[in-house]
């Protein structure tokens, strides 16, 4: 009877491709949710008596880094396998919308310089990818580091992890992707007279 137990759980917890699917894709959301939230507070500069910086902190920060306590939370109930594939495909997911963002805005923003731009479309799309695979580990790491704490059911250290861990991995994509690219236009000089 014991048997029976527990391949009944192991059978529960294998939610097979669809399980998958949606524990990529719900934690997605919550981090399109930040980015949207985000621009949001970039077209408006002031949202009710805060600013856009006191808006990203107060609010869009905390949203992103809701996305690793939903994922860790929706990864629990899955295998250990298929939650490592769930965090691959998240980190894979937000890296290619991230660097694809990125990249548009920084070939874009290329365009208003009077002399060219200091890099071209190519290298920046290097970087780009790069600074999206950061920022898509982020979420994926901490979720995935977070999910131990789940699996015991331990509320708060789970919250606590995956907070934690994505605090520390969103100033490590921070330092490291101004690193990597340069945040800046990147406008040639003008030539020597």
């Amino acid at each position: 009877m014991l048997a029976e137990m527990t391949s009944s759980v192991e059978v529960t917890n294998d939610r097979g491709v669809l399980g998958v699917v949606a524990a990529v894709l719900v934690p997605a959301a919550v981090a399109t949710m930040a980015s949207v939230l985000w621009w949001i507070s970039d077209a408006l500069l002031i949202i009710g008596p805060l600013d856009r910086a006191q808006f990203g902190w107060a609010v869009v920060i905390p949203v992103w880094l809701a996305t690793p306590v939903v994922a860790a939370f929706l990864w629990r109930r899955l295998t250990p396998a298929h939650a490592t594939q769930a965090a691959i495909g998240l980190n894979l997911l937000i890296a290619a919308i991230a660097a694809w963002l990125l990249w548009r805005s920084t070939v874009d923003t290329g365009q208003g310089c009077q002399f060219g731009s200091a890099f071209s479309p190519e290298t920046r799309a290097v970087q780009s990818i790069w600074i999206g695979i950061l920022i898509g580990l982020d979420p994926a790491l901490a979720g995935l580091v977070a999910r131990r704490f789940a699996v015991r059911g331990a509320f708060w250290r789970t919250i606590g992890a995956a907070v934690g861990v994505g605090f520390g991995l969103f100033w490590v994509a921070v330092l490291l992707g101004a690193a990597i690219g340069n945040s800046g236009v990147g406008c040639n000089r003008p030539p020597a007279v």
